[in-house]
C-alpha cells in the first residue's frame, strides 16, 4: 500500500517532528509478531521488505518510486492582494487503514480531503471533496483528524487555512510490485478465500496475525524535558480486514507512556488471522518498547 501525501514545505513526518511536538525518533516498537508465529514458512513478520509506504514530499518532487505526488491546495487565500504566504507543514501523519481485503483484490483509490488547518496546527472539520472509492472514505477522515501541521503563515503569523489534501491508496496488488519473497506476492484472495502457492498448485492459506504496517508512537517527555523510557504491553482485537479494535493496556511501566502506545496502536495493520482459506478475528497481546535515548 502507499499513501501518497504532499505539502508546500520540505519533507517532515511524525518521525522528524521538531522541538514543538513530542519526539518519536526514538520510540522503538517491538518487532515480534504478536502472540505467536506470524504464518507460513518464509512469511516476515515486519514491514522491512513489503507494507505501506507514507511520503511527504514537497510541492514539485516524485515520490521515490515514481509514484505522482499531489499537492496540498489553498482555498481561501484572498487572490486580489500580494502577500508573504508559508504553506503548513506536515508535522504528526497517521497512514489511514487500508482494508485488507480490497488490498489483496487490488482496489485503488483517491480521497480528497477539505479542511481547515488551523492557526494551531490541528485539522478542522475534515471532509470529503472527492473519491474514486467510497469505501475508503471514512479511514481517510478518521486518520486527518489526528494529523498536526505547523501552521499556514501570512506575513509571518499564524492563519487559519482551508486546503484541499488528496490521499492516494495503491495496493500491492495493483500499482505498487510487491517483493518477491514477501507475503503479497504469496498470498492471493479468490472468491472471498485466501490461498498460497503450493506444491501442487494453490492452497488455502493459514496465517497468523502479522504486523504489516507499524505506527511509531510520539514519545512524552518528563518534567525536565527528558523522553521517557519504557515499555507498555497491550491487548486488542484484529478484525477479519485487520484493524485494531478495542484495545486496552495490560501493563506498563510508567502510565505516562499508555496513551501514546494506545495512539499508535490504533493505526498499526495486519494480515487478520486465517484458518482454512478465511479471516477470523483474532485476540493478540503487543509490547511497545520506548527505548533509552543514547547521547
Amino acid at each position: 500500500m502507499l499513501f501518497v501525501l504532499a505539502a508546500g514545505c520540505s519533507r517532515k513526518t511524525d518521525v522528524e517532528a521538531s522541538a514543538q511536538a513530542p519526539a518519536a525518533a526514538d520510540a522503538v516498537v517491538t518487532t515480534e509478531a504478536p502472540e505467536s508465529d506470524p504464518g507460513p514458512a518464509g512469511a516476515e513478520p515486519g514491514m522491512d521488505d513489503f507494507g505501506p509506504v507514507v511520503n511527504v514530499e514537497s510541492v514539485d518532487s516524485v515520490a521515490s518510486d515514481g509514484s505522482r505526488v499531489s499537492q496540498i491546495t489553498p482555498l481561501n487565500v484572498d487572490e486580489g492582494r500580494e502577500v508573504l504566504v508559508q504553506s503548513p507543514q506536515p508535522l504528526v501523519f497517521f497512514a489511514p487503514f487500508y482494508p485488507f481485503s480490497k488490498r489483496m483484490e487490488g482496489i485503488e483509490g483517491q480521497v480528497v480531503l477539505q479542511f481547515v488547518i488551523d492557526r494551531s496546527g490541528r485539522v478542522v472539520n475534515p471532509t470529503v471533496s472527492a473519491s474514486t472509492v467510497p469505501e475508503f472514505n471514512e479511514y481517510a477522515v478518521a486518520a486527518a483528524r489526528d494529523w498536526r501541521f505547523l501552521p499556514a503563515l501570512v506575513e509571518g503569523k499564524p492563519i487559519d487555512l482551508e486546503v484541499a489534501y488528496p490521499v492516494t491508496f495503491a495496493s500491492e496488488k495493483g500499482s505498487v510490485p510487491a517483493p518477491p519473497n514477501s507475503v503479497f506476492a504469496r498470498l492471493n484472495l479468490i472468491f472471498d478465500t485466501y490461498y498460497v502457492d503450493g506444491p501442487d498448485g494453490y492452497e488455502k492459506a493459514e496465517f497468523e496475525v502479522t504486523p504489516i504496517y507499524r505506527q511509531v508512537p510520539l514519545r512524552p517527555e518528563d518534567e525536565d524535558g527528558n523522553p521517557i523510557a519504557g515499555r507498555v504491553l497491550l491487548t486488542f482485537t484484529v478484525t477479519t480486514e485487520g484493524q485494531v479494535r478495542d484495545a486496552r493496556v495490560v501493563e506498563s511501566t510508567d502510565t505516562r507512556l499508555e496513551m501514546p502506545a494506545l495512539t499508535a496502536i490504533k493505526y498499526w495493520q495486519f494480515i487478520p488471522r486465517i484458518r482454512e482459506g478465511m479471516a477470523v478475528e483474532g485476540r493478540v497481546q503487543q509490547p511497545i518498547t520506548f527505548n533509552p535515548v543514547t547521547q
